[in-house]
């Protein structure tokens, strides 16, 4: 594991080894480490939950998965496409919810402002997935070297009790 990343004590975060193979596509290669997909990991080393206390120690790190030009363009193309499109459809409900002005009017607004986040990610994951390539949250758990960290006590969720 040690040789497939370097640890940036600048950045604090562990970067692929330049040219490393993509885990979007498995096509192409990293050339840009700004362009890899940083996920961050957590380790908790302490919990501690008293009836007026609650703390919890961990350690926060990223982890660079490598992806390449193309796929990071696909990514970023896909996200605001996604975006526009939600935001299309939300100021169409909204105009929409104005023509009813009552109760039912307020009531359609209230759950698209909870199902946005939600439907983005979809949508975004279903875009990607017509150019055959894995979407971020994918191709973070197919990484074998992230995989090999969470299997040594990491974890994606952040710490919580």
């Amino acid at each position: 594991m040690e040789e497939k990343y370097t640890f940036n004590k600048k950045k604090l975060r562990l970067e692929p080894i330049h040219n490393s193979k993509c885990e979007f596509c498995s096509k192409g290669f990293s050339d840009n480490m700004e362009r890899n997909l940083f996920a961050d990991i957590y380790k908790v080393h302490d919990k501690t939950n008293l009836i007026v206390y609650k703390s919890i120690k961990f350690d926060k790190i990223k982890v660079g998965i490598p992806r390449c030009s193309s796929c990071f363009v696909n990514h970023y193309e896909n996200e605001v496409k996604s975006w526009v499109i939600l935001i299309i459809i939300a100021v169409l409900i909204s105009i929409l919810s104005f023509f009813f002005s009552t109760l039912l009017g307020v009531f359609l607004i209230i759950p698209l402002a909870f199902s946005t986040y939600i439907l983005q990610t979809r949508l975004r994951d279903y875009l990607i997935s017509k150019a055959f390539i894995f979407s971020p949250s994918d191709g973070t758990k197919k990484d074998p070297n992230l995989k090999s960290l969470l299997t040594n006590g990491w974890t994606t969720t952040p710490p919580s009790f």
